[in-house]
This record gives C-alpha cells, sequence and structure tokens, in this order.
C-alpha cells in the first residue's frame, strides 16, 4: 500500500509540472501567428496590395487581397494541425510490457507470458490486480507533408502582381516615383502588372512526452490515465516568385481623401484594355519574401482516460473490452488539443503462440461528441515475439479512417491565371497570353483522412518488472498532416501495489 501511496503522490506530482508548463505558454498563441504567416496585407489603408486577382466570372478587374484566401483557410488549417499532433499522443502512451499472475500459495505474482506486450497497440489480457505500472514514452512528430505533397513547397495559383515600372525591385507601395498627390487631395498610382506566384513553407514540429499510470483493480479489469506535455514549434514563410510581365497594361488606381480606391486597366495609350489581351513574357525579377513568422509553446495536451475489461480467454489470451475518454484539456489555440471532447470503445483480441509469438487486433469507433462527422474508426493488426529472452519485437499496422472532413472557412479557394505556354518559353518576340485556371484550396486541399501508419521496435527487459524500448512510425499513405519518420522511446516499471505487499515479492 506504501508503494502505491507514492505512486498517486507521483501522478500528482506529474499533473502539477504539467499544468505549470502549461501557464507558462506564451500569451502570443500559434492561432494568433498562423493568422499573421498568411497576412500580407499592407498596414496602411491607403497604399495598395501587391497581390491581386479578378474573381468577377466575366473577367472584370474587381482586385482583391491575396490575404483573404489564406485567412479564410487558418481556421481549418489550425484544426487540422491540432488533430494530426494530438492523434499522435497514443503512439507515445505505451502499454505495459507484461501481465501478472497472483500465486496464492507463494503469495507471490508471476508474470502471465514472456512474450513482452505491444509497443503501440493493446494486448487482451489486463495487468492483474493490484499492480501499478508507470510508463513514459517520447514522440518526435515532424509535420512534413499535406496529402502527399510537401509542406515546404506549396505553391499558389498565378496571381497579378502590381509593381512600379521605374524600380521594379520594390514592392508597389514602398517606390514614391510610382505614384503622387493631384490638386484634389488624391493619390494617384500607376503600377506595372505581372505575374506571379506564392510559395508557402511550413514547419511544424512537435515534441510529445506522455507519462502513463494504469492499475489493475481486478484480475480482469484495469484503468489507466495519460497525460501528455506538448511542445509544438510553428514557422511560416510565404515567397513571392515572379514568372511573367506585361508591358501593355498598367493598373492605375486613384485613392479620395476618404480612402475609396478606384482601379483601371489601361495600356500604354491610356485606353481601357482587356487583361485578356495583354502579352506577357518571362520575368527575371528576383524573388522575395513576403511574410515569415515563428512561435512556440508548451503545454499539456488532452488527457485520456482508459480502462479495459477482459470477457474471457486464458493467461495467454482472449478477448478483452475497452473505453477511451479524451478529455479537451489541450490548448486548441496552441495545437496542443482539438477542443472537443471523444469517447472510444474498443475491442481487443489476441492470443499468444509457441510462447514466443503473439498476433493481437484492435478495432474501435472514436466519437466526437461536438461534432459527429468528424468521428472516425481506428483498428490496428500486428504481431509482438519474443526474440532473445530478454528482447522482444513488435510490428503494427495503424489506420485511422475519418467519417468526414474539415470544412475550410468562406474564401479559403484563390482563383488564378495560367500561361498559354510554360513561361520560360514566352518572349517579347513571341508573348503569351493568359488563360483561366480552376479555383483551388490554397496552400492545399482538405479531404477525408484516411490515414495508415507502420510502427515497428524493441523492447528490452529490465530485471523482471520493467522495460525500456525503441521504435518508429512510417506513413503507408498520403492522406492529412504527415510526418515521414516519427522516432519514439519510452520506458515503464510494474509495481506491486496489494495490501499485503510485505507479505510477498514484487515480480
Amino acid at each position: 500500500m506504501k508503494c502505491f501511496n507514492r505512486c498517486v503522490i507521483v501522478l500528482i506530482v506529474v499533473q502539477i509540472v504539467a499544468w505549470g508548463a502549461w501557464s507558462r505558454s506564451e500569451a502570443r498563441n500559434l492561432t494568433t501567428v498562423l493568422g499573421e504567416g498568411f497576412d500580407l496585407i499592407p498596414r496602411n489603408p491607403l497604399l495598395i496590395t501587391n497581390l491581386v486577382f479578378p474573381t468577377a466570372a466575366d473577367g472584370r478587374a474587381d482586385f482583391f487581397a491575396f490575404s483573404t484566401a489564406g485567412q479564410g483557410l487558418a481556421p481549418a488549417l489550425s484544426a487540422a494541425v491540432a488533430q494530426a499532433v494530438t492523434q499522435q499522443s497514443p503512439l507515445a502512451s505505451v502499454a505495459p510490457a507484461f501481465s501478472y499472475r497472483y500465486i496464492p500459495s507463494l503469495s507471490v505474482f508471476e508474470r502471465s507470458t514472456s512474450v513482452p506486450g505491444p509497443l503501440f497497440s493493446e494486448r487482451a489480457l489486463t495487468l492483474g490486480k493490484g499492480q501499478l505500472n508507470f510508463g513514459i514514452g517520447y514522440s518526435y512528430v515532424g509535420l512534413d507533408d499535406v496529402n502527399g505533397g510537401s509542406l515546404q513547397n506549396k505553391r499558389s495559383p498565378l496571381l497579378l502582381e502590381a509593381f512600379c515600372p521605374s524600380t521594379a525591385g520594390l514592392p508597389l507601395f514602398l517606390d514614391p516615383l510610382c505614384g503622387r498627390f493631384l490638386d484634389d487631395g488624391s493619390l494617384l498610382r500607376i503600377a506595372a502588372l505581372g505575374l506571379s506566384s506564392v510559395r508557402t513553407r511550413m514547419h511544424i514540429q512537435t515534441h510529445l512526452a506522455v507519462p502513463t499510470f494504469r492499475y489493475g483493480l481486478t484480475e480482469n479489469w484495469d484503468v489507466g490515465i495519460s497525460i501528455p506535455i506538448v511542445n509544438t514549434f510553428l514557422r511560416v514563410r510565404h515567397d513571392l516568385i515572379p514568372v511573367a510581365i506585361t508591358a501593355d497594361a498598367f493598373l492605375v488606381s486613384n485613392v479620395d481623401r476618404q480612402g475609396n480606391v478606384n482601379l483601371a486597366l489601361l495600356n500604354s495609350s491610356l485606353q481601357p484594355v482587356d487583361l485578356t489581351q495583354a502579352r506577357f513574357f518571362a520575368a527575371n525579377r528576383g524573388r522575395r519574401t513576403l511574410t515569415k513568422v515563428a512561435g512556440s509553446a508548451t503545454g499539456v495536451g488532452d488527457i485520456s482516460l482508459r480502462t479495459k475489461y477482459r470477457l474471457w480467454g486464458g493467461e495467454q489470451g482472449g478477448a478483452a473490452a475497452g473505453l477511451e475518454l479524451r478529455l479537451p484539456s489541450g490548448d486548441e489555440d496552441n495545437f496542443h488539443g482539438t477542443g472537443e471532447t471523444h469517447v472510444s470503445p474498443f475491442i481487443y483480441l489476441s492470443q499468444v503462440m509457441w510462447d514466443r509469438i503473439e498476433p493481437h487486433v484492435n478495432l474501435g469507433v472514436d466519437f466526437n461528441t461536438k461534432n459527429m462527422d468528424r468521428s472516425a474508426f481506428l483498428y490496428s493488426v500486428g504481431v509482438a515475439a519474443l526474440v532473445w529472452k530478454r528482447l522482444g519485437a513488435g510490428i503494427d499496422i495503424i489506420g485511422r479512417s475519418d467519417f468526414g472532413r474539415l470544412q475550410p472557412g468562406k474564401g479559403s479557394g484563390l482563383a488564378g491565371f495560367s500561361l498559354s505556354r510554360p513561361a520560360s518559353s514566352c518572349s517579347q518576340a513571341n508573348p503569351c497570353t493568359l488563360g483561366d485556371s480552376p479555383p483551388f484550396r490554397f496552400p492545399f486541399k482538405f479531404k477525408r483522412n484516411d490515414v495508415i501508419d507502420i510502427s515497428f521496435g524493441l523492447r528490452y527487459v529490465l530485471g523482471v518488472s520493467g522495460s525500456i524500448f525503441f521504435g518508429a512510425i512510417m506513413p503507408l499513405n498520403d492522406d492529412g498532416f504527415r510526418a515521414d519518420f516519427i522516432p519514439s522511446g519510452g520506458m515503464g516499471y510494474t509495481f506491486d501495489g496489494r495490501e499485503d505487499r510485505s507479505q510477498s515479492s514484487t515480480v
């Protein structure tokens, strides 16, 4: 009982430390950083933005800021990142290496099997009455891809860029030679037009440390709690990459005293011109950075409460039912939690064969109580094996199939342009004309996630009650935010927490 009390105290200390880390998170949260990363609008309302594109069906020159699309997508992007980060938490919540049975004649516990259990899945065997297991797992999750495309090179469609024709190296709103004040006090600016693409680079890195406690209430029933501690780093950078330029269409803007902006497209003879008549040739202007922001935060993630009850079977396997309750304790604005309560029932099947191999299957449904369309079917199938007297190995296929998909905000679609030929072939002697490119989501399109990973690792047994492990997770498909490789490691130890511990041996 003393051991049990000490372990409860350890649990309380871990919670206090975790909540302390959460309270020290930066006031400028990562959602704010993300919003700043997509804000490309000049702060001065009297200055027109560099990036403009037509949205009217008839091709009229209705010009709007590029930022509208990025900011419209930001809420769904934040939710997608938070989901990707928090779904990795179970990967660091290591299952106990062994289950135990009590031998009354000897007043001792012994392992019910010599096969170390799976790393990232559950076996049907329960921990054993009075047994208290403490484990801590660590995973590094560097989100590299989304839907099969690199987060380091997301390109927008071709957008119209307005720049000063006298000094093409400066943004329009920084060059005083591009405009002048008229006698009526209005501001007149004349800008050349070019086609440019925005390249977005996103770095999302997460460190996950997940202490987990499990306790055997009876021989067939155990309960547990996992408290993920999450550190997340985010960096967003946008570069403007010039593609083509035109010499026979100019954007003329007039800003009156009240700040109203009047825009017109004129040719070199100051006659109105249709944008589709403009001729473009390859640009030789250098790229430039539009936005670069970064931030990090540390705090508690979504806490998980687990219970598992063995329905039937012997000492080597059988079937068990489980239930996981994931609480919205993580800070949603810092991608540490989804802000939603999840209830997940499971069925666990496993069986030890020839005292060396243990195949297992986990099936479950993750019910999102806030949005049932965001619920998912969960599964894993794999095998654990004793490869040496103290060394176990395991491999699992872990999957999650969402019922629905995240919905991006209004205005997150970008309509852009395309050239009649590759830009490299467009010259002043043989120019290109414009075509329409279909609208698409920027910087990427959201899909219904069918996430399939493969996990593998080794577990080494320390003494009779401890173990350490090293493993990794790799994606088998492209859906959603994914890391190319997730290294993991951790340790676990099982204590005898029975009342009469002084009369028995610990195993």
